[in-house]
């Protein structure tokens, strides 16, 4: 009885504890202020910032790439032995896809702006120059030679072929649940509902 007693005495005695989601007093204070930003609308403004930076460095000097491009492109490379690195079952998309119209440098930017769904594809013909820069996860196909190029370097790249783009030696396709696609295509549009 003793130990039940001192067990409740001590939780009647313990200051309340507010709810982990509940911020403290000061901190919704602070968050009705119209300067206030929370930590992810910081890291989104950095994100556009930096993606401005890079896209404001190369306007002008880059264009939409189309499927012919890449196509044209792809065959270049396999006809000189090289060998795409898989294939999906979806069409080629030019999301974040260009061609070089110009000698071109990436400015200096953490690497994680050029990574993952933000990476580059950027297909330079012949005559056109890469001055440096970061590349993340970005891809420089070189139409001279035919080659795919990559920071890590050595022979990792990235040359995928796509449902309207087959070439002699295509992988086989990779195969993505239908579900996720259709989320990520109301994704890409927009659609907050989906």
């Amino acid at each position: 009885m003793g130990l039940l007693f001192i067990l409740a005495l001590e939780y009647l005695t313990r200051p309340p504890q507010r709810h982990q989601s509940e911020p403290p007093r000061m901190l919704r204070e602070d968050m009705e202020s119209p300067h206030y930003e929370s930590e992810s609308e910081k890291v989104l403004r950095k994100y556009r910032e930096e993606r401005e930076k890079i896209m404001g460095s190369l306007e002008g000097k880059i264009r939409p790439a189309t499927v012919r491009d890449y196509q044209s492109w792809l065959r270049g490379f396999v006809a000189r032995g090289g060998k795409p690195t898989h294939s999906y079952d979806y069409d080629w998309r030019p999301y974040n896809a260009y061609v070089a119209t110009s000698d071109f440098k990436i400015p200096d930017v953490d690497r994680k702006y050029l990574s993952g769904a933000s990476a580059l594809e950027i297909i330079v013909p012949k005559g056109i120059h890469f001055n440096g820069g970061p590349l993340g996860h970005s891809t420089l196909f070189f139409e001279e030679g035919y080659k795919a190029v990559q920071e890590s370097g050595g022979d990792s790249f990235w040359v995928p072929t796509y449902r309207n783009l087959r070439v002699n030696g295509s992988p086989r396709p990779i195969r993505i649940n239908p579900q996720k696609r259709c989320l990520f295509r109301n994704h890409l549009r927009g659609d907050k509902n989906e």
